[in-house]
């Protein structure tokens, strides 16, 4: 029987399970931003150095302490361009040291790697030939340091030792996505997504603005129950760039709501339709988990991916077949995320039609007319990931909590992947907010 997961947060995250049955080492993650490093490393020949020109500007940017979309506006309003001009090839942790890439739009003085950004530092300026998109990511490279853990360093090296072994025999941790795909301090994107997946506008609206979450400050708290549009808005910090927007639509257009979602970003929105996929897929792969001994093995039904397709197992033969390449590594299992298109690809794969059908929601419903930018397409994801080049790079006594312990791991993981997935896997935090997930 797999080991379930304690937290509340977790259950409420479709989160039932973890890989390992190793007692976690507790601790913390992202005691200071340092602590948690992300590189982005570019997919093989997607981005060429020298770089080839023509059009568009490439930037090497290190960011502190903000997410991706608040540095992608803070380097438009540098620049003068409009915010659809700049792309990246992957969303970065707010709480974190990490390096990534911008493309712009145009030509860009190269003068502008001394351009000081709060929160921000350009690194590199270069010509580049194209916007970038997620294909040109092949993976990030993290280093984390988890501190306060309550063993000593012998005990806690032991025991990451311990589940990085069973995490192999199983082909990798469980490939949920994370805690930061829905929010901790407020874990309620996937509920704005369902809001807008059912046509339910004005649920999604007051979820957005007005539902007050503890881990919330309190000025915030207050602005969202003030129970009136302008108090709300005076109240609302400055920074609340988005919900600002929101309340001052709808003081201007009483009742608009979907007029009030429009404000907001298109790739926003669609992050939050995703986050709903987001926790389906999270739910299915939990009752697979649940249901089967050997869940990382095909059964009649499912999809299997491997380095460049997807498969669909339709009959025995093929379970033989691709059970034999899932133990040796080369195909994995993969669930669909739930959309529009996926209702030409009958039947649904085991245990996703289960979890529609408890959520009370049908693939047509995916299909968003007011919002066809939100309509998503479907795309296989593996159910396990293995980290690539995991190594401990130090273990010893926490400086900065004393008498406690720290570790330092470094570890590769391909796009779209979360390193909080693998983490929660070692640390099994009872309260992952106030274990800095």
């Amino acid at each position: 029987m797999p080991l379930s997961s304690a937290s509340s947060l977790d259950k409420e995250l479709g989160m039932l399970f973890y890989a390992s049955t190793v007692e976690g080492i507790g601790g913390r993650i992202k005691w200071r931003l340092e602590d948690f490093v992300v590189e982005e490393l570019a997919a093989p020949g997607r981005l060429l150095d020298p770089p080839l020109g023509g059009g568009y500007t490439l930037f090497l940017v290190e960011k502190k302490g903000i997410d991706t979309f608040t540095a992608a506006r803070r380097l438009a309003k540098a620049l003068k361009v409009p915010l659809n001009d700049v792309s990246y090839a992957g969303l970065k942790d707010a709480n974190a040291v990490a390096v990534q890439r911008f493309s712009i739009k145009g030509m860009i003085p190269l003068s502008l790697e001394t351009t000081p950004l709060t929160g921000l530092k350009i690194l590199k300026v270069q010509p580049f030939h194209k916007p970038l998109a997620k294909k040109d990511l092949y993976g990030n490279r993290f280093t984390v340091t988890v501190r306060a853990i309550p063993l000593n360093p012998g005990e806690a090296l032991s025991k990451v030792r311990m589940v990085i072994y069973q995490l192999m025999k199983r082909k990798g941790f469980l490939n949920y996505y994370g805690y930061q795909r829905f929010g901790t301090k407020r874990p309620n994107t996937h509920i704005v997504g369902r809001y807008i997946v059912k046509g339910d506008f004005e649920a999604a609206v007051n979820e957005y603005l007005f539902h007050a979450y503890p881990e919330e400050g309190i000025i915030v708290r207050r602005a969202r129950t003030a129970g009136d549009l302008r108090e709300s808005l005076r109240l609302m910090p400055k920074g609340m760039v988005y919900e600002r927007r929101m309340l001052n639509y709808l003081i201007h257009h009483p009742n608009d709501y979907v007029g009030a979602l429009r404000v907001l970003p298109k790739a926003l929105l669609r992050l939050i339709v995703e986050a709903y996929q987001a926790y389906l897929f999270n739910k299915t792969l939990s009752y697979r988990v649940r249901a089967m001994r050997d869940y990382h093995l095909p059964m009649e039904g499912d999809y299997v991916v491997t380095e460049d397709r997807s498969f669909k197992v339709k009959d025995t033969s093929m379970v033989e077949k691709f059970s034999s390449m899932v133990e040796e590594g080369s195909a994995c299992v993969a669930i669909p995320l739930p959309s529009y298109e996926l209702r030409l690809q009958p039947p649904l794969p085991p245990f996703l039609e289960k979890v529609l059908k408890e959520e009370k929601v049908s693939l047509e419903d995916f299909k968003v007319e007011e919002f066809p930018y939100a309509s998503l397409l479907s795309r296989p994801r593996k159910i396990v990931c293995k980290p690539e080049g995991f190594t401990i790079i130090e273990v010893d006594k926490d400086e900065l909590n004393p008498p406690l312990t720290k570790l330092t791991l470094r570890f590769i993981l391909e796009r779209g992947t979360y390193a909080t997935s693998l983490l929660r896997d070692i640390l099994k935090p009872i309260d992952p907010s106030s274990s800095g997930f």
